[in-house]
């Protein structure tokens, strides 16, 4: 619900080209008959590339962080 929430508020809230959120604006790129999956795919990419590296960069906390509250002490 929460994702849908934070899709559909912008869709209906921002209507100049500039200020649109990244997943509305490739939500944008379909257009009628013709999906360019091309471009969709390379900008969900592009979307989903900081969190990645942040995670990997960030892993052995991460990690950490979740083991820890596992142990019983």
């Amino acid at each position: 619900m929460g994702s849908w929430n934070n899709f559909l508020w912008p869709l209906i809230i921002l209507k100049s080209k500039n200020m649109l959120t990244a997943v509305v604006a490739l939500r944008g790129l379909s257009s009628g008959l013709r999906v360019p999956y091309d471009l969709i795919m390379a900008g969900s990419v592009l979307i989903v590339l900081p969190l990645v590296i942040l995670f990997i960069v960030s892993q052995k906390q991460f990690i950490a962080g979740i083991t820890s509250g596992a142990i019983k002490g």
